[in-house]
């Protein structure tokens, strides 16, 4: 997601794969290897949902 601070190799994957559903109030599924406060965060603020 633009504007998101590289922390990690995860979580950047994480940021690339979900660019295009950005608003779409999806589900992102993810394992806790991709899972960071600072991840989860930014995605619901760009309408985006989290699911461990």
């Amino acid at each position: 997601l633009k504007g998101l601070t590289p922390i990690g190799l995860a979580s950047t994957n994480v940021g690339q794969f979900a660019q295009p559903f950005v608003n779409s109030n999806i589900n992102v599924f993810m394992d806790r290897y991709f899972t960071s406060y600072s991840t989860v965060q930014h995605l619901l603020e760009h309408g985006l949902c989290n699911v461990l």
